[in-house]
């Protein structure tokens, strides 16, 4: 045994694009689109694949194997055998534990063995050897000999002549199979139940883009949702925070503030939790770890419609602001949906947020600025949003 531990091996056939990996404890990973492990030696395996094959080897432990179509033929494995695929074959095996397979289809072929059997799959065809077997699928074919109970849960299911049951078949199933004059049974207790509702016989076909349509029209559809939302949103910035949209836009547009809005972004995005907690631990600080905690949430929740709402400004400076902001939302909602790129677009409309709140909260206080003379923060006195020359009164016209 130690030797096998130490030495893994394995022969893969022509053909097989495996990637492979061996630790020091003698475990042996094998990936790759087609995998085809033949005379394998290892401790304990894993294999994942579009099609995964593993003949004539010897496991000292567990084995799993997962893939579109999986195979065990002709080998030995110690303990458990784990397998899940769209088809699942086990062939010639002696399993020294317990079989757990789940896929579409799954065949046992007579010259199998295991402690037990459990399979779930839409078919199930079983005539191994095992001490326990409990199967629950669309039909199953049971022509196994077991020396204990059985448990089967199907729609229909077919008892073969060749089956071997000394304890009891307790059977699920709308329908009683008949049982065969050679099938040996020792006792059957058999429950009726309903037909599936629906009955699933499709083929799919691994990497498959039959789908992607579908996928597309659902994409499509939650962006325009996400594009009306925030462009309401949009709307009731430029009415009540009008000013701090363009107050944003001038700060970007200033080389010298870009630096300090994207620094104190990225200062706020990292720090804000970990300030919250500090002071939540200090018990007397947790009225403003709420407060902060609360603007943060608030801040990243519409970072999106904020930033696509002042960014659109910027870009379209003849057009109405109000309409500029809506067009500036609905571009970053779509940059939104790309793959990637849209978890990027994501932080980094955070980090303006953010850097624009940060960096108003350290304008010296109490201090005027004339919006001919602005040069970047948040109004001292809340009124400043709302008169005539730092805002507006109603929706934006200029």
């Amino acid at each position: 045994m130690m030797v096998l531990a130490m030495l893994p091996s394995a022969v893969f056939a022509e053909g097989s694009d495996q990637e492979t990996y061996v630790d020091t404890a003698g475990n042996m990973a094998f990936s790759g689109e087609t995998i085809n492990l033949t005379n394998g030696f290892m401790f304990g395996g894993f294999g994942s694949g579009k099609t995964v094959t593993i003949n004539k080897s010897v496991v000292e432990d567990a084995l799993a194997l997962a893939g579109y179509t999986v195979g065990a033929l002709d080998s030995q494995i110690a303990s458990s055998l784990l397998a899940a695929g769209y088809n699942v074959n086990i062939d010639r095996c002696q399993v020294g534990g317990n079989i757990f397979a789940a896929g579409y289809s799954i065949d046992v072929d007579a010259e199998t063995s295991s402690r037990s059997f459990y399979g779930a799959a839409r078919s199930v065809s079983y005539e191994g050897t095992a001490s326990a077997a409990a199967i629950a699928a669309g039909s199953v074919y049971f022509n196994g000999k077991v020396d204990g109970n059985v448990y089967i849960d199907a729609d229909s299911a077919v008892i073969g002549s060749d089956a071997e049951i000394t304890g009891a078949l307790h059977i699920t199933s709308p329908e009683m199979p008949e049982i065969p004059a050679g099938a040996q049974i020792g006792e059957i207790a058999y429950t009726e139940s309903k037909p599936s509702a629906v009955d699933v016989d499709v083929q799919i076909e691994p990497n498959a883009s039959a789908s992607a349509p579908n996928m597309l029209v659902v994409k499509a559809k939650h962006t325009l949702y996400w594009i009306a939302a925030m462009a309401v949103v949009s709307l009731l910035f430029s009415w009540l925070i009008g000013g701090h949209l363009n107050r944003a836009k001038d700060m970007v547009s200033a080389e010298k503030k870009v630096g300090k809005v994207i620094g104190f972004g990225f200062l706020a995005l990292v720090a804000g939790p970990a300030v919250t907690i500090a002071l939540m631990i200090t018990v007397i600080g947790l009225p403003v770890a709420a407060l902060i905690c609360t603007a943060y949430i608030l801040a990243i929740c519409f970072a999106a419609a904020f930033a696509g709402s002042s960014l659109g400004r910027l870009v379209l400076p003849n057009m109405k602001p109000w309409l500029a902001s809506i067009i500036g939302v609905a571009a970053l909602e779509i940059l939104k949906a790309i793959p990637y790129l849209g978890a990027l677009v994501s932080i980094a409309a955070i980090v303006y947020t953010l850097g624009y709140i940060v960096t108003g909260a350290f304008r010296k206080s109490g201090k005027d600025i004339a919006p001919e003379d602005y040069t970047g923060g948040i109004p001292s006195d809340i009124s400043d949003v709302f008169s005539p020359e730092g805002s507006y009164s109603g929706p934006d016209n200029a």
